[in-house]
């Protein structure tokens, strides 16, 4: 099963589209960071590792707008997914107009912040005294990044190709990485 979570009107043909908002009529109406995740109607409980694959297409960034909700949204993420199950994530860069001009943006979605939820880097940053949360110990999830593309605003095509100019850039300046497509694997 592929989920295509917080579709909005952008469905996807083979997929199961969930959606909060009924008016995009999605296949399953859910909200996916308050309420226990089912996909059928005769499936009110969810399945535990039913799913092969979930996309957040400019979608996660809506959701978990607390923390007790975003770690409800995670853990029924990781409950739902197969082992080895993909989570493919495209998000606005936190530091790009794209994110910061919509006011129904709730949660700065970023590599950083989701490798938080590796129990391997949660493990290394114990071991190194690492200041940072282990959110996978601490909502018994895991999952691994498989890979992360930052995409360039298309004003700066100068900097298609310079990566080492790019990286500088990139962390001194607002919009120049336009959105962050990222891919992780559940852990199981």
């Amino acid at each position: 099963m592929k989920i295509n979570a917080g579709c909005g009107y952008q469905k996807a043909e083979g997929w199961v589209n969930v959606d909060a908002d009924p008016r995009c009529e999605p296949d399953v109406v859910l909200e996916m960071d308050k309420e226990y995740w089912h996909f059928t109607e005769s499936d009110e409980s969810g399945r535990d590792d039913c799913v092969d694959e979930v996309a957040f297409n400019h979608s996660l960034e809506h959701m978990g707008e607390t923390t007790s909700e975003y770690a409800f949204l995670i853990q029924e993420l990781y409950r739902v997914c197969a082992p080895d199950a993909l989570v493919l994530i495209n998000c606005p860069n936190p530091f790009h107009e794209d994110f910061i001009n919509d006011p129904t943006h709730v949660r700065a979605i970023t590599p950083a912040s989701l490798s938080l939820l590796s129990k391997k880097n949660n493990a290394y940053f114990r071991e190194s005294g690492a200041a940072n949360t282990c959110l996978a110990d601490m909502w018994d999830v895991n999952f691994e990044m498989v890979s992360v593309e930052r995409v360039i605003d298309p004003r700066f095509p100068e900097l298609v190709g310079q990566s080492a100019i790019f990286e500088k850039m990139a962390l001194i300046n607002l919009n120049i990485v336009k959105e962050y497509r990222i891919v992780m694997k559940a852990v199981k």
